[in-house]
């Protein structure tokens, strides 16, 4: 049921976004121009999190658009792969692995960070293919 919730968001948001963003991809825009861009943009906003939670909140949605609209546009332009998604997935990982490091760091909580870090080592080792479900 969230899988169909989720794939009809995706169509909404590829309509919506798609006509703008086959135009940027006939400028040079990438997928994985996108991608890349959205790491600074979240290392920054979870970096700000303690220090100014509006610039955060700013610099986390970014992160957001960006990571939403690298694989609306690797649907529009018929460039989903493998190694995109991977990409993808490597980031996210690395900005909620940051997070929790920092969380960790500032708050001196250490079941929470432990236990997400423990799921991000567990998804990536399963992703590589090196422990199955």
């Amino acid at each position: 049921m969230p899988y169909k919730r989720l794939k009809a968001v995706k169509r909404l948001i590829d309509e919506a976004f798609g006509p703008l963003l086959v135009a940027l991809y006939s400028f040079g825009l990438r997928p994985l121009h996108l991608t890349l861009l959205s790491l600074p943009f979240g290392v920054a906003g979870v970096w700000l999190l303690f220090e100014n939670p509006p610039l955060s909140a700013f610099f986390v949605l970014s992160y957001l658009v960006f990571d939403v609209l690298d694989g609306t546009l690797a649907r529009v332009t018929g460039t989903v792969s493998d190694s995109g998604g991977r990409l993808d997935f490597l980031v996210d990982r690395l900005v909620a692995s940051f997070f929790l490091v920092l969380l960790y760091l500032r708050g001196g909580e250490v079941l929470v960070p432990v236990a997400g870090l423990s799921a991000v080592v567990l998804f990536s080792l399963e992703d590589f293919g090196l422990i199955k479900r």
